[in-house]
């Protein structure tokens, strides 16, 4: 519209960055690049030196995927995608496999270091939710949020798993079950409040102790 500058980087690049749309007219998707531009698959080029340098300059992110090698200050996801190392161990997954946020000897702040060496935020700690994959953010939890339920053992888990007649809290922590009001449908409550599966009675085996 000769009335804006606008970078290089962001003409025929997918998104219209132009009033006018000007910087998207005229691309062509099976054009050419000089020798020393990386062509994106929308078509754009962008420098050389750019290619795998953990920052996206495509609009695609073609410019940082299928890397055999990442730059120095790059990290290289397992998937062959490069990303920035500022962005390993800080809870969120910038990889498309997450392999940025595994194996982590220590989170950034803000973040949580799961057992197993992986990296979450710290708001997915006791939500009641895995997020970890072996939940260790779900245990040892002083307090849980509101809608969740501490079990002795310290894990949270959702209100509406307590009273259901299954230890859902861990092996021998049936904390959960015991001195419930009421118990769910299908479920029998003993006369100490404890609630068990409806196949559990007249079995022969004591299961309200």
């Amino acid at each position: 519209d000769k009335k804006s500058c606008i970078h290089l980087f962001k003409v025929c690049d997918g998104m219209s960055d132009c009033s006018d749309g000007s910087d998207e007219l005229s691309c062509n998707p099976n054009s050419t690049c000089s020798e020393d531009q990386f062509k994106c698959t929308i078509g754009s080029c962008i420098p050389s030196f750019h290619r795998c340098d953990g920052h996206k300059e495509c609009a695609d992110d073609s410019d940082e995927t299928n890397c055999e090698n990442c730059q120095e200050d790059a990290f290289r996801c397992s998937d062959g995608k490069c990303i920035s190392k500022i962005a390993l161990c800080n809870g969120f997954t910038d990889c498309y496999d997450g392999s940025d946020e595994m194996n982590c000897v220590k989170c950034r702040h803000g973040a949580f270091r799961c057992s197993n060496g992986n990296c979450i935020r710290n708001v997915f700690v006791c939500d009641g939710v895995d997020n970890c994959e072996d939940n260790s953010d779900e245990l040892n939890c002083e307090e849980c949020q509101s809608d969740l339920f501490r079990c002795l053992s310290g894990k949270c888990i959702p209100k509406n798993l307590t009273c259901n007649g299954y230890n859902d809290c861990r092996i021998g922590d049936d904390s959960d079950e015991i001195h419930c009001d009421a118990c769910q449908l299908g479920v029998f409550r003993c006369s100490n409040g404890k609630c068990i599966l409806n196949r559990l009675c007249c079995d022969g085996n004591n299961d309200c102790d």
